[in-house]
């Protein structure tokens, strides 16, 4: 019990005494003085602001080196889609001259073909085909406006070409001469497109020389030089076998300008070759020495050698340099004249082809030493935010606590002071606040809970996650067919049953179609399994693309196939969507170099109203497929 009400005193008098039970007054000049949060603050502040813009200038250095990666790979991008259409132009340019030019030699381009065992000069549609689509690729990737000015020169020449199929066409007698003739100015009109898409390729190559300097990483400087020069040695090459096949076409007037040529690019391309041979590393050094070295190359080198040696070089019994190429006005070749086109077609496009992997390959180390550079600039970018953050927070709570923790010293010390003119004055150690510890203690406690808490939510949550996600796997895994992704035999028959019931309901008519593929067993037995594999999941694609949103598309197993069209107008309906699958799937399929083919045999049965189960309606479609084959293969039979 307190013994101080019972003793009443002066004190107990005086007016001021309610005063002390409340906080002191404080004089007004006090109040407009800086506080202590201030002092601190401006102390706080001149270091947190240089780390800020230290930071700042630090992500935007990474920032510059994400964005030189991303110049880069565009650029790298292009080199890609410009060496592809360099590529297909020039075998546009072949294929659009073989016949006129090769016509003196009394051969066309069909038994070129067939003289060197392979496809050397492609089919003038398809060698179009491949171009456009070569330009439709550039165009994404290169400076639009150079690739229209491509594109217009190449509409340019196709009418030059087309016209002068259209006078082959109607038999208006053109003589060997003027073929000749046409063959040649059709030559020199896609040499010129040839040389601005290789133009283009080397300023892409200057790209991307240019922005390895703002992608600081060693790595892509390395690539980018790697790639100069494989670039260089392509685009050469390519200079000398366009010269080489040239003289297909070349007139006599003609033929000497295009040997200069053909010297100055053979010259330029051993000069190339061997800094190639002297600079490049591994991997693409050990590609270089495989394709320098090997019989195509060699080869080439060889038939360079010999069709470019000046007529001095050559012994006065010897026919002129390019006699074995018959320029106009000699008489028709001998079998040793179109072996000598045969060898240059082949060896041309054979290390053409290779040249063209071996870019592609530097190409793909640029694009990856990019990303790695990317990443590791993003992840630079991530790490000074996250320091800088924490350092920011740290410095703010620091302030925080230290701030407080003089307030409350500040505090005790004016209560200690306050209570030395009491009537019982309590010692009072003011050695700095041991709350601090315990508040710091719990704080931390509580953090370690709270992070635990969180820790073990998120391991719950993604518990969760695995498991919704595993049960759609296995869900998905349990009706669908591992190889195509289409429906399986099992989830098909229960949706088939679903589609009767509703037929049922709705009084309309459902529409099946048994596909069986033709022809299936001799891709296994040719090609092998992975063939037969990519076979059905190429027509399962096709099927679907077929189908659409008319209805469901099942494998069945093996080459089987089931289309359910729900609704069906009629039978004719279902047998006309029949032979629009049968002309689908007998479409050619490519695979590793291969142009494949199988055919589709289709059993089609119409269930009216969902008259019957799906089991019947499965059996009339399979009896319809076996009279299908039964009747030839490649129809549609109804039932």
């Amino acid at each position: 019990m307190d013994p101080r009400p019972t003793h009443p005193g002066p004190a107990d008098d005086r007016p001021e005494q309610p005063s002390r039970t409340g906080p002191p007054p404080v004089p007004r000049p006090a109040a407009r003085r800086p506080s202590v949060w201030h002092y601190l603050g401006a102390l706080a502040l001149l270091p947190s602001v240089a780390l800020t813009v230290g930071a700042a200038l630090a992500v935007a250095d990474r920032v510059g080196a994400i964005s030189a990666a991303d110049r880069t790979e565009r650029a790298a991008d292009a080199v890609t889609r410009l060496d592809e259409l360099r590529l297909a132009v020039r075998t546009e340019a072949d294929a659009s001259v073989a016949d006129d030019a090769l016509a003196r030699l009394g051969t066309t381009a069909a038994a070129l073909n067939r003289a060197a065992g392979t496809e050397v000069v492609a089919p003038p549609a398809r060698a179009r085909a491949a171009t456009d689509a070569a330009l439709a690729a550039a165009r994404t990737a290169a400076a639009g406006g150079a690739i229209d000015d491509v594109a217009g020169h190449l509409a340019t020449v196709r009418l030059r070409v087309d016209g002068y199929a259209s006078e082959t066409s109607s038999g208006s007698g053109v003589d060997a001469a003027g073929r000749a003739a046409r063959a040649w100015g059709v030559s020199a009109s896609f040499h010129g497109l040839d040389a601005a898409v290789a133009g283009l390729e080397r300023a892409a190559v200057a790209a991307v020389l240019d922005g390895r300097d703002g992608a600081g990483d060693a790595g892509v400087r390395h690539a980018a030089a790697q790639l100069a020069l494989v670039s260089r040695v392509a685009l050469l090459d390519g200079d000398r076998s366009a010269a080489l096949r040239r003289l297909w076409a070349a007139p006599p007037s003609a033929v000497p300008g295009v040997l200069t040529e053909l010297r100055d690019a053979d010259a330029a391309y051993r000069v190339a070759a061997a800094e190639a041979a002297a600079s490049l590393t591994p991997p693409a050094s050990d590609r270089w020495h495989e394709l320098a070295t090997g019989t195509d190359a060699t080869a080439l080198d060889a038939l360079v050698t010999t069709t470019a040696a000046p007529p001095a070089a050559a012994p006065p019994a010897a026919a002129p340099p390019a006699a074995a190429f018959a320029v106009p006005g000699a008489a028709p070749a001998s079998p040793a004249g179109l072996d000598q086109v045969v060898a240059a077609a082949t060896r041309t496009a054979a290390v053409g082809d290779a040249l063209a992997e071996l870019t592609a390959g530097a190409v793909d180390r640029v694009t990856s030493a990019a990303a790695a550079d990317r990443r590791d600039a993003i992840n630079g970018v991530v790490t000074i935010v996250a320091a800088t953050a924490a350092v920011l927070v740290l410095t703010l709570a620091v302030l925080l606590l230290v701030g407080a923790d003089i307030r409350r010293r500040l505090a005790g010390l004016a209560v200690a002071t306050r209570r030395l003119g009491g009537d019982h004055p309590e010692p009072v150690a003011v050695h700095g606040p041991r709350e601090i510890g315990l508040v710091e203690e719990s704080l931390n406690d509580a953090v370690a809970s709270l992070s635990h808490v969180s820790s073990t939510a998120e391991q719950l949550a993604e518990a969760v996650r695995d498991r919704e996600r595993l049960e759609r796997e296995l869900s998905h895994q349990a009706t669908h067919d591992a190889l195509t992704g289409l429906v399986n035999r099992h989830e098909g028959e229960r949706l088939i049953e679903d589609a009767l019931r509703r037929s049922r309901g709705a009084g309309t008519r459902l529409g099946m179609l048994f596909v069986d593929l033709d022809h299936f067993k001799g891709v296994n037995e040719t090609h092998g399994q992975q063939a037969g594999d990519h076979v059905l999941q190429v027509c399962a694609a096709r099927l679907e693309a077929q189908v659409g949103e008319r209805g469901l598309v099942c494998r069945f197993g093996g080459d089987e196939f089931v289309v359910l069209l729900d609704p069906v107008a009629s039978e004719f309906a279902a047998i006309d969507a029949g032979e629009r699958i049968v002309a689908s799937l007998g479409e050619p399929i490519s695979y590793d170099g291969h142009e494949l083919f199988v055919g589709a045999s289709v059993g089609v049965a119409v269930a009216e109203a969902g008259s019957i189960d799906g089991e019947e309606l499965l059996g009339r479609s399979d009896g319809a497929v076996y009279r299908a084959k039964a009747a030839g293969r490649g129809g549609v039979v109804a039932r």
